[in-house]
């Protein structure tokens, strides 16, 4: 019953929203880090930083770069299948 009644008045809550529409769906920009993704500028500084050391670790491109391990590791793969196709 309780679960109910919060479903019901949730979306109740969204509908009226949705008919002001002065409400952004997509979401507020947040605070903290922002999101660095797999482009050709990241994909380009990687690459000029292997060919002057092939010795260097991941985890010190990475932080010359200031970008997530996880983000190297996409850069990596993406280089990859670049040099193999």
């Amino acid at each position: 019953m309780f679960i109910t009644t919060l479903l019901q008045c949730t979306i109740g809550k969204w509908v009226a929203e949705f008919k002001d529409r002065t409400r952004d769906f997509e979401g507020a920009p947040r605070g903290g880090r922002p999101s660095i993704t797999t482009t050709d500028e990241n994909t380009k500084a990687v690459e000029r930083i292997l060919m002057r050391d092939r010795q260097i670790s991941v985890r010190r491109v990475a932080d010359k770069l200031g970008i997530q391990n996880e983000i190297m590791s996409n850069i990596l793969q993406h280089c990859a299948r670049k040099a193999t196709s």
